[in-house]
């Protein structure tokens, strides 16, 4: 059972998913890469509710109210007692909502959504409530529904009625689904569930819920997925972005290969003409403004430690080109020695180091491209590509050695890429370049490493110096910590035998989530969740640490 004050309920393949708050039950879609309620139900105080991937449970003093999701927009609804299902006025929009009732059931549309909804009952009884504003000022600019509202019952001399909800885009009279089975849908649920969860808790039974946040973050192919795509959060961020994807992927490495390389390769099916990837991805939306670190040498070049199917011949090549002209583009348009045009572009949106501004070179980007090259150089020689073997050793080479000839006079700074000037600050950001390991001199890898110690709290390493005066308990990327450095720093800090420092960081990590959920980030001494909940990376680190 999974507390859903907790966590959202949702599955792999929907848009639709389940929140609490102290008036009840909410559904929600992630339709348009942002979390909207459409739909709430009321109950008593006091309700107790719960739920497992394949049903969510509320028990009241009147009787029991279940709800299992169907397919990619429908829902099951279920219930001993008499329920009422209350459409959310959106605010401030134009907005001409419709509610009438059609073949026994019940028709709700708005603009907002972009579609309809339909309540049909398989059993029971279903009765519509709505307020229409005919006959008043208004209606003379606007004719629209307020209030809608349908109540779902058993039928006289019956024991519970069943209803299905479902969710419509562009089929105006697509039909309902009512031949369907309640009992079957939520059964071939649990098949999937437990499937996708079978290789995280052969390693121990604490996985599961780690493993549940990764399959219920799945969403479907349609729109800008032309597969399915394991976006950030369901519960608020129902996008892509061009690195969290890679976290993912890792996590899914060794579980599920095709899904695990489906998420890496994404961001890629959108590459433009000189090789830029977008920041990130929606189903019905795609943002250029930004773009975020070249993390992806470093983790594929994990990914194939963990499965040797990644570095099968036929996979490389499909991954080794669009690596290569993204990375090419990082070297031709980033300027002459790449560099972050915004806080945004390094995915530490607004770290210390961005104080003096954002257009920041940076030791760690340096790092990133090197790995990149160095993955590149290594699956050149698998793929017989001679030049591209040579050229990219190099460059991989002199990204490296630029960490402590360029951004290291005894501890590592940044630079600010306009005026030249030295960038020195506590942000965890600038010591990622221990990613590099052993292939760092020893002086800049111990200065980072020791530094790197100031970030160590009772739960992960924080983004901004604990003891630093800007530090903030919640303040995004000046002092939280997140699973994506968590993991980086936890590899890097293993591959050079420094795992005492890497097995206290993970541990109080690993567990705050049983206490505080999934969150965005969260709060490196107590291990309070911030933010968006249900969040990938967190259960990715969970599962990889």
């Amino acid at each position: 059972m999974f507390d859903l004050k907790k966590v959202a309920y949702s599955i792999r393949g929907s848009y639709l998913l389940w929140a609490a708050d102290e008036n009840g039950l909410i559904l929600k879609t992630m339709r348009g890469g942002r979390c909207r309620p459409i739909f709430r139900i009321a109950l008593a105080q006091g309700a107790e509710v719960s739920f497992v991937p394949w049903e969510l449970t509320a028990r009241t003093q009147k009787g029991v109210f279940r709800a299992s999701l169907y397919k990619s927009e429908g829902v099951f609804l279920r219930g001993d007692m008499p329920v009422t299902v209350e459409y959310c006025e959106p605010q401030g929009v134009y907005n001409s909502n419709y509610a009438l009732c059609e073949q026994g059931g019940v028709r709700i549309g708005d603009v907002v959504n972009n579609g309809f909804t339909r309540i049909t009952p398989v059993r029971g009884k279903v009765r519509l409530s709505a307020k229409s504003n005919a006959g008043t000022p208004e209606s003379r600019y606007l004719h629209k529904c307020e209030c809608i509202a349908v109540s779902l019952c058993p039928q006289e001399g019956e024991r519970e009625f069943v209803a299905l909800l479902e969710q419509f885009h562009g089929a105006r009279f697509a039909p309902s689904a009512v031949d369907a089975d309640y009992e079957a849908n939520a059964c071939a649920v649990k098949r999937g569930y437990e499937a996708f969860i079978a290789p995280y808790t052969e390693k121990g039974a604490d996985m599961e819920e780690s493993a549940y946040i990764l399959w219920s973050n799945i969403a479907p192919a349609g729109g800008n997925f032309a597969d399915e795509a394991m976006v950030m959060s369901k519960a608020g961020m129902a996008r892509v972005w061009s690195w969290d994807n890679c976290f993912n992927a890792l996590a899914l490495a060794g579980a599920h290969f095709s899904l695990s390389l489906g998420q890496f390769m994404l961001p890629y099916r959108f590459i433009d003409a000189a090789g830029r990837v977008p920041d990130d991805v929606s189903d019905s939306f795609i943002e250029w403004t930004h773009v975020k670190p070249p993390v992806q040498g470093w983790t594929y070049r994990r990914m194939m430690r963990k499965d040797p199917a990644f570095a099968a011949a036929d996979v490389l090549s499909e991954v080794y080109f669009p690596v290569k002209r993204n990375t090419d583009w990082w070297l031709n348009f980033q300027g002459e020695i790449p560099a972050y045009l915004h806080g945004n572009d390094s995915g530490c949106d607004n770290a210390t180091c961005f104080d003096g501004g954002g257009h920041l070179e940076t030791p760690e980007l340096c790092a990133f491209l090197s790995e990149q090259c160095l993955f590149l150089s290594e699956a050149a020689e698998k793929l017989g590509l001679h030049y591209d073997v040579r050229h990219y050793a190099r460059l991989s080479e002199e990204f490296a050695r630029l960490v402590s000839e360029r951004y290291f006079d005894g501890q590592l700074f940044c630079i600010d890429a306009d005026s030249g000037k030295k960038v020195y600050s506590d942000a965890l950001m600038p010591l990622r370049t221990v990613i590099l390991g052993n292939r760092l001199p020893q002086k800049v890898l111990r200065a980072a490493v020791d530094k790197l110690r100031r970030h160590l709290g009772e739960c992960g390493f924080s983004s901004e110096a604990l003891d630093s005066p800007l530090y903030m308990r919640d303040g995004y990327w000046r002092g939280p910590a997140w699973g994506s450095d968590q993991i980086m720093f936890g590899y890097a800090l293993r591959e050079i035998g420094e795992t005492e420092l890497a097995d206290a960081a993970a541990r109080g990590y690993r567990r705050a989530p049983d206490k505080y959920g999934y969150g965005e980030n969260s709060d490196p001494h107590t291990g309070e969740a911030f933010r968006c909940r249900n969040y990938c990376w967190t259960a990715c680190a969970r599962l990889l640490l």
